[in-house]
């Protein structure tokens, strides 16, 4: 028999060797991109049992989409699953009214008692958690992928959105304009506090035509910010939740830390997804449900989202200000950046960091590996999508050939195996831009290891603070009158 040191020299030679280095980062992505399917899954059934509650099993399968292939037993099992769901879902909407008042209504100068603040905002959490990813009490759906889609679709034809788009078609800039009249931005009481941080919310009418609701997102910041402190606005990736479930990564991994050393982070919910989820979608799927419109739709909304953040941002502390996009909502700070500069100055970033992102965005909508694993593919065929339909509204999904921030704020990350957002893309962006070779930065990993790698290590968190630290000695700083 072979002895444990020669097998174990030999194991650390295989893992060491250039074929399994090259191997294993690709392997572990397809690993993660299935993990990915079987959550939208989780969500699409949290979806339907919440649109449903109280409604009869059949009502349930209707809107999950599912109703032909159920069997009698299973029905009778969906039942039971629906009357075990219906109590934890009334919980949890009495607590999202119970934190409506008391951290949105309450008076400024009387606030309730920061230990029921804090119980009510982490409740309202698990119980979210709980309805929107109900494996408890759906598992047996689950186990079968072929019975639960990931995504309800609606596609449009390309005629609808030609005729949608029309005016954006001949006048790209339209989508990507900052609001003549900025909205009014509210601040909520308190909702927790890390050590020597505090956190809470804003939130403020979404500009977009294509929103309509309210947009939210999280502050954290030092417990005692200076006045000037660098901060980021933070543009997470495609079906984030945020604080509608309870393991939050950029929350613990990447705010409270950097707050703690003196930088604020704002952390936007992007359209269809978090706290803007609509009903009877899960946290991000209504953008895959509608696109390519969706799209179009998101892309526009975020930016101009993103500028009233700005400007709050200017106007409370005249700070430096940095933002973030990673993948999708790298793809909405892509548009930012080519756009801006039809923005008031006080308005614009003074540095921009892109992750897992690049050009042609309609490409990776139809034709990338987590698409054809989503179904959209498949949908957008259907719908009578080919490729010249694409290249007709391509100046709506691209963005600017020239950046509007000067080159050497712009700090980019990419992933060498990333199948999602491919590589050349990212790589092609960066080219055209004209963005340094020391802000180019290249990792041996795929499009989900880019995402985690910038949250949870420090290499990741070290470029973000390089980001803040552009953008703190940027010379185009403006001073905003307060």
């Amino acid at each position: 028999m072979m002895k444990s040191g020669v097998r174990k020299r030999i194991l650390g030679w295989l893992l060491s060797s250039a074929m399994v280095k090259k191997i294993a980062p690709r392997l572990i992505e397809s690993i993660k991109e299935k993990r990915v399917i079987e959550e939208f899954r989780a969500g699409r059934v949290g979806a339907a049992a919440a649109a449903t509650s109280g409604c009869d099993a059949e009502a349930f399968l209707s809107h999950l989409g599912a109703r032909r292939m159920v069997t009698r037993a299973m029905r009778v099992r969906v039942a039971r699953a629906l009357e075990a769901y219906g109590p934890l879902c009334a919980q949890w909407r009495a607590h999202i009214m119970r934190c409506e008042q008391v951290f949105w209504e309450a008076p400024a100068d009387a606030p309730a008692p920061h230990a029921e603040r804090e119980s009510l905002h982490h409740a309202r959490r698990r119980l979210s958690n709980a309805c929107q990813r109900p494996v408890a009490q759906f598992d047996f759906l689950l186990r079968r992928p072929r019975l639960v889609p990931p995504v309800k679709f609606c596609v449009p034809s390309p005629d609808k959105l030609r005729e949608e788009f029309r005016d954006e078609i001949a006048r790209p800039e339209l989508l990507f304009t900052a609001p003549a009249a900025m909205p009014a931005v509210s601040i909520s009481h308190v909702l927790s506090a890390a050590p020597r941080t505090k956190e809470y919310l804003i939130r403020f009418p979404s500009p977009s035509r294509f929103a309509g609701d309210m947009v939210y997102a999280r502050v954290v910041e030092p417990e005692e910010p200076l006045p000037d402190a660098p901060t980021l606005i933070y543009c997470g990736p495609f079906g984030m939740a945020y604080d509608q479930l309870t393991n939050w990564p950029e929350e613990k991994y990447l705010a409270r830390p950097l707050a703690q050393q003196g930088f604020r982070i704002v952390m936007m919910e992007a359209p269809w997804h978090g706290r803007r989820t609509p009903a009877g979608y899960s946290s991000g799927e209504y953008f895959l449900a509608a696109s390519p419109g969706g799209c179009i739709a998101f892309l526009s909304a975020q930016v101009q989202e993103i500028s009233v953040v700005a400007g709050w941002l200017r106007k409370r502390w005249n700070c430096p200000v940095a933002v973030a996009g990673m993948s999708l909502g790298g793809m909405a700070v892509q548009q930012m950046t080519a756009w801006c500069h039809t923005w008031p100055a006080e308005l614009r970033p003074d540095a921009v960091l892109v992750c897992a992102s690049g050009f042609y965005p309609e490409r990776i909508l139809a034709n990338s590996s987590l698409s054809r694993g989503l179904g959209i593919s498949r949908e957008l065929a259907r719908a009578g999508w080919k490729a010249n339909d694409f290249e007709a509204l391509g100046r709506l999904f691209q963005p600017g050939a020239q950046p509007c921030i000067e080159p050497g704020r712009i700090i980019t990350v990419f992933g060498r195996y990333d199948k999602i957002v491919p590589y050349a893309y990212g790589r092609e962006m960066a080219g055209a831009w004209a963005v340094p070779a020391e802000n180019i930065v290249v990792w041996d990993t795929g499009h989900i290891g880019v995402l985690i790698d910038m949250v949870r290590t420090p290499q990741g968190i070290s470029i973000i603070k390089r980001a803040l630290a552009l953008a703190r000695d940027s010379s185009s700083s403006l001073a905003v009158p307060r």
